[in-house]
């Protein structure tokens, strides 16, 4: 049966492109992609509201080999804890409802998952993370580490035998870089977009284990 790999809410599709590189179709469900569906290679980027049955995207009659989830920070990351009462507790609920759904399908698909979130108030409702890596952590598996310098602590919640990668860790010379990106319209999708080194790592470690 064919394997294929699913990442939810997933603009940019970093973490799949090792596993796209490998052969495997990768689908990336996300409603910031262009409507309908389109191909980059291997990569599918479809948009699709998670929240709505997952049949309307979810590759009929092939086995899912391993998911991610994404789900937005925006409302529960405690860099941004001045605002939450400003915001006001619905877009408290909005954002935990996209959470639970992201984990109720990384769950029903049976496969090994991960889904990430920064330092932010969803331990409180979804227990201690199983993981927790900063970016310089994993640089070390890129050709060029210099631009993964970085520190920006990640929270991973994980499952069905997913493998944490063994780290390849460089001096963190670039701080906190993301805290100094100026404002934009780009600025969160640049801020929450995934570790190329941390996607290969992590490739490396599951494509050889078997759930």
């Amino acid at each position: 049966m064919e394997e294929v790999v699913i990442s939810l809410c997933d603009l940019t599709g970093n973490m799949v492109v090792p596993w796209a590189a490998a052969g495997y179709q990768c689908y990336c469900v996300d409603l910031r992609h262009p409507p309908g569906i389109g191909h980059d290679g291997n990569i599918v980027k479809v948009n699709a509201d998670i929240h709505e049955c997952a049949s309307r995207w979810m590759p009929i009659g092939r086995r899912v080999r391993i998911a991610f989830g994404f789900p937005p920070c925006t409302h529960t990351a405690v860099s941004g804890a001045k605002w939450f009462q400003s915001k006001g507790p619905a877009r408290a609920a909005e954002s935990f409802a996209l959470i639970a759904r992201v984990d109720q399908l990384l769950r029903w698909f049976h496969c090994p998952f991960m889904w990430e979130q920064p330092v932010a108030t969803t331990s409180t409702y979804c227990g201690k993370p199983a993981y927790t890596f900063d970016p310089h952590d994993y640089a070390g598996y890129l050709d060029d580490p210099s631009p993964e310098a970085y520190t920006k602590q990640t929270c991973l919640w994980t499952g069905n035998g997913f493998v944490m990668p063994e780290r390849k860790s460089v001096e963190p010379v670039l701080g906190s870089k993301m805290h100094r990106i100026a404002p934009s319209e780009d600025r969160a999708h640049v801020r929450s977009a995934t570790p190329r080194g941390f996607a290969e790592a992590v490739f490396q470690s599951n494509s050889r284990s078997r759930p």
